[in-house]
């Protein structure tokens, strides 16, 4: 956090983003001003975002609606939030993917390509991959779904996976600020498994700002 006097107070989001600080004693007054003025910044978007257990199907609707945010930490933690309920969500995440916007058919498929939906070889980027014939398959998956859902551990990790994350740490560790974050949160999606790969990166880095991102993925 680059405390050097102190008092030292930071403000940071939920998924450990620095938004303001200020080094030193402050007074009462200017306190609260400092507080008020971050709350809105540091607070969750929608608080649909952060509930805990099975979404409603308003809830559900609602967090779709979330894949077309400009703001990719809140894309992914919409996803994050549908990841363990795809007998809950898979029929609004699929109608996404088929009507939706660029930005909201990337997140679906995300999220169907988790759930480990039939989608072959369409291509959110290319139209025309979604042909009637995946439609269909896609369609009768979902109903499939709906009714009897299936077992889903959203921090089950393959070997391949792991690979892919450590990849995906040097890219982060990389890219510009807003490629590092949504790199993270893509991260962020694999859970608690990840986290022995992210101690051991901290402990080989000592520049700063990588440490700073790699601590900002371990909190999420």
């Amino acid at each position: 956090m680059n405390v050097g006097p102190i008092p030292a107070l930071r403000v940071l989001t939920a998924d450990g983003r620095l938004l303001s600080s200020h080094d030193g004693y402050v007074e009462a007054d200017r306190l609260v001003e400092f507080l008020t003025g971050a709350f809105d910044s540091a607070a969750p978007p929608d608080d649909v975002l952060v509930g805990v257990g099975p979404p409603t199907l308003l809830e559900v609707v609602k967090l779709v609606r979330q894949f077309n945010d400009r703001d990719a930490r809140v894309r992914e933690a919409a996803i994050h939030r549908l990841t363990p309920f795809p007998q809950l969500a898979s029929a609004a995440v699929t109608k996404a993917l088929t009507t939706g916007n660029l930005s909201s058919k990337l997140a679906a498929y995300e999220l169907l390509h988790q759930w480990r939906a039939p989608l072959g070889d369409i291509d959110p980027w290319r139209p025309r991959s979604l042909t009637d014939e995946r439609k269909a398959a896609l369609e009768k998956w979902t109903s499939a779904t709906a009714k009897e859902g299936f077992a889903h551990d959203p921090n089950e990790v393959s070997d391949a996976v792991l690979d892919q994350v450590r990849q995906d740490i040097e890219q982060m560790l990389n890219a510009d600020a807003s490629g590092a974050i949504a790199i993270r949160e893509r991260l962020a999606r694999a859970g608690s498994s990840i986290l022995p790969f992210v101690t051991a990166r901290l402990k080989e880095t000592s520049d700063d700002e990588r440490r700073q991102r790699l601590v900002s993925l371990r909190y999420r």
